[in-house]
């Protein structure tokens, strides 16, 4: 029996929703499923100007901690308004980054000013091999 892909998508956007609104699956009506899209639209439509990049260099037998350290990150980071959008990433199996957009300059220094940044460089000279490279750029255009 073969499944139509209108269903398919009806099923994956029933449970992404309700993975959203963590509660139990339950069928959304139409008003409050039209009222989560226009939500989501909302959340995602910031325009971002500004960016920053970390690149971190694990020091040998430390790369590990230093994907801990970063998992950890998050939720300093989820306490910035001004940080829009903030990933941490694996550039190599010693290499790691930080790449995070902002709308203001503002954002962007009290994220250089915030937890995450005192943190990376109290840690630093014990998990990375050179000093963390952070570079700022502007940001032409983004889909987020």
């Amino acid at each position: 029996m073969e499944i139509g892909p209108q269903i398919v998508d009806h099923a994956a956007q029933f449970i992404l929703s309700a993975a959203k609104e963590s509660k139990p699956l339950v069928p959304a009506s139409k008003t409050k499923r039209r009222m989560l899209k226009e939500r989501e639209r909302k959340c995602f439509v910031a325009k971002v100007k500004l960016a920053l990049i970390a690149k971190l260099e694990a020091k040998p037998g430390k790369e590990t901690e230093v994907e801990n350290f970063l998992k950890g990150a998050l939720p300093l980071v989820q306490e910035e308004p001004g940080t829009i959008a903030w990933f941490a990433i694996r550039l190599g199996n010693s290499s790691f980054g930080i790449f995070d957009v902002f709308n203001e300059e503002a954002g962007r220094q009290a994220h250089l000013n915030g937890k995450v940044a005192a943190a990376l460089m109290a840690k630093a000279a014990e998990l990375f091999a050179k000093p963390p490279e952070i570079q700022k750029w502007d940001v032409i255009e983004s889909k987020l």
